[in-house]
């Protein structure tokens, strides 16, 4: 065979998968339903902060951080350094952080997760909290947070740690689950 015939057969060959991968391509580009195989970041804050109020305008969340990301089709979001201040009837507010955090569809729930860290400031009768835990699932709108894993909380008269915690912001508690110990100071 000539390699003059063999070039020309190769160029056509080439120009005619050219050819498809152009018409592939455009095929995708007109059709969001191939092209959108897979999430998508739709849009994202830096500095963001929300407030959440009940039906008479009275404060009863705010969340903060120093980034969020919304996914288009999961619509989950994903923060980081989020913050949530909570703000009960009685008494004042309760300041919740972390490393990240996770809203799942849906947004009933927010995942705290690395490190988290509760502060409440003393009123009344009622000692200051401080607790320290990790990946704690919160319920916003209950005003409640639970963990499977260690926690720790002090204040100025007690020091308590344990295996799992559950937090009740309208009720004011704290329950650590398993393996519990600490001191009181009257």
């Amino acid at each position: 065979m000539n390699n003059k015939l063999l070039a020309l057969i190769l160029a056509v060959a080439a120009m005619g998968s050219f050819t498809w991968w152009v018409d592939q391509l455009t095929k995708e580009l007109e059709d969001p339903s191939i092209t959108d195989k897979g999430d998508r970041m739709d849009f994202y804050m830096n500095d963001y902060h929300v407030s959440v109020t009940n039906e008479d305008g009275a404060l009863l969340y705010e969340a903060s951080g120093t980034h969020l990301e919304h996914w288009q089709k999961s619509e989950e979001v994903f923060v980081t350094s989020p913050k949530l201040t909570f703000y009960p009837e009685e008494g004042p507010p309760v300041y919740l952080t972390s490393e990240s955090g996770y809203i799942p569809m849906g947004a009933e729930t927010v995942e705290l997760r690395g490190k988290v860290v509760l502060d409440r400031e003393a009123y009344g009768s009622h000692d200051s909290l401080h607790a320290v835990t990790s990946n704690m699932t919160i319920w916003p709108e209950e005003e409640r947070g639970h963990t499977d894993e260690f926690a720790y909380a002090e204040g100025k008269r007690y020091r308590a740690e344990g295996t799992g915690m559950t937090i009740d912001l309208a009720a004011r508690t704290l329950e650590l689950h398993s393996k519990a110990r600490g001191t009181y100071e009257n």
